[in-house]
């Protein structure tokens, strides 16, 4: 089974290559270089746009995790999961995972599993409020196959998200879970500003609503991405097909997408430092430390 896996992640991952080079050579590698310079003041402000979101994201897990868990150790935990989250093929669980195996030491290991359920249901219900606000922006625009695909991506998301709400409330922190959610929106608004501004640099003719089905393109290709590393050749992809529905160009949609990925990664380095530089902190009792030992094998393992 893990081989099977493995196949596909690679099988996956070259095809996204190979569509991210077909993308390229579609819009004209002279013409995809020229947006980009043009653009290259934005790349910086959309990489802020990032740091709010795991600013926002981080509080939201304070208030779920409480006072219990040390600051030091509960940030160092969120980058690490933001890094795994935007590598890794099923990013979001296998950071939720990392996480709870990281913070395991100072709380019960039922506690912090139930945060972790609590921030995956939370992710995915503001991406599917996100992407269902996009749907009624861009309905208007899209045709055919990519704007059915765009409703079923808002709806399944928003149906998963509230139906994890539902089902493993039991397992969920009774407080501060309305906080979490309102983080995790403010992560998307957070998001959709700096793709509005990717969009206005690369475009200058473009307009908010072309900015908002950019982003509704963006949250459906990164879903459907789940299943590649680092999502390679899906967002990517959704960003070219729907660019004419944005009046965007096809180098200009390739170069925002492009952008948004450099902005990731970004902090996906800072991530993968502050993962493998150990905080200091007081000493644990010798059971929690080895648990602690053990998570940090796991996620520099997954890092790797």
């Amino acid at each position: 089974m893990k081989r099977a896996r493995f196949v596909a992640s690679v099988v996956a991952a070259a095809l996204g290559v190979a569509a991210m080079v077909g993308f390229v050579v579609h819009a004209g590698p002279a013409h995809v270089a020229e947006v980009l310079l043009r653009m290259r003041w934005a790349v910086g402000v959309a990489i802020a746009f990032e740091g709010v979101r795991v600013v926002s994201e981080t509080w939201g897990a304070c208030t779920l995790y409480g006072p219990d868990v040390p600051r030091c150790a509960l940030v160092r935990a969120q980058l690490a999961g933001y890094a795994l989250c935007y590598v890794l093929p099923a990013g979001r669980a296998v950071a939720e995972a990392c996480k709870a195996a990281m913070l395991w030491p100072y709380l019960p290991r039922a506690r912090v599993v139930g945060v972790a359920l609590a921030n995956q249901a939370m992710a995915l219900v503001a991406v599917g409020v996100a992407s269902s606000l996009c749907v009624v922006v861009a309905h208007a625009r899209l045709a055919g196959p990519l704007a059915t695909v765009l409703a079923v991506h808002s709806a399944v998301t928003l149906g998963a998200g509230l139906l994890l709400v539902l089902t493993a409330a039991h397992r969920m922190p009774p407080q501060g879970k309305r906080v979490a959610l309102l983080a995790m929106l403010v992560s998307r608004v957070a998001q959709a500003a700096g793709i509005l501004v990717l969009v206005r640099a690369a475009a200058p003719h473009a307009v908010v609503l072309d900015g908002l089905t950019v982003w509704g393109l963006h949250l459906m290709g990164a879903s459907v991405g789940d299943i590649a590393l680092a999502q390679v050749g899906f967002t990517d992809g959704a960003l070219v097909l729907g660019a004419a529905a944005a009046h965007l160009d096809a180098a200009s949609a390739l170069s925002v997408a492009l952008a948004v990925r450099a902005a990731q990664l970004t902090w996906v380095a800072v991530g993968v430092v502050v993962a493998f530089a150990r905080a200091p902190r007081a000493p644990l009792p010798r059971a929690s430390r080895s648990r602690d030992s053990r998570a940090d094998g796991v996620c520099a393992r997954a890092l790797s």
